[in-house]
C-alpha cells in the first residue's frame, strides 16, 4: 500500500457545528462536475466540508482495495482528523455509491456503546 497523501479539498468555517464528509463514487473523483457542485452546496449552507479522492482512484486504478476497504476506511480516518472532525457537533457523511458504502462500513465500525 502506497502511504502518500491523497488529494483533497477542505474548507473550513470557523462558525460552522456541521463537517460535511463528501466521499465519491468508484468511478469519478473529486474532480468530477457533480462532486465539485455537492462540495459547494455544503460551503453554501454555511458547512465545513471535505472531500478526497480514494487512494486506488489516485492510482488510477479502476477497483477499490477489496471488499473490507480497508484503504478507503483508513483514508477516511485520516481525513476526519485534518478536517478536525471533534470540534464539529455534527459530521455528515455524504456518499455517491461506492462512498456510501465506504460511510457504512466506517458508521459499522464505531462502538456507541
Amino acid at each position: 500500500m502506497n502511504k502518500r497523501m491523497v488529494s483533497f479539498i477542505h474548507f473550513h468555517n470557523s462558525t460552522a457545528q456541521t463537517l460535511d464528509v463528501i466521499l465519491h463514487g468508484g468511478s469519478v473523483g473529486i474532480g468530477s462536475p457533480f462532486m465539485q457542485k455537492v462540495f459547494q452546496v455544503s460551503k453554501g449552507r454555511g458547512n465545513s466540508a471535505i472531500m478526497f479522492n480514494f487512494p486506488y482512484f489516485e492510482r488510477g486504478e479502476d477497483h477499490s482495495s477489496g471488499p473490507k476497504l480497508k484503504e478507503e476506511l483508513s483514508t477516511l480516518k485520516k481525513m476526519l482528523g485534518i478536517a478536525g472532525a471533534s470540534e464539529f457537533t455534527h459530521i455528515c457523511l455524504i456518499g455517491k455509491s461506492l462512498g456510501g458504502i465506504v460511510a457504512s462500513f466506517y458508521l459499522d465500525s464505531l462502538d456507541f456503546e
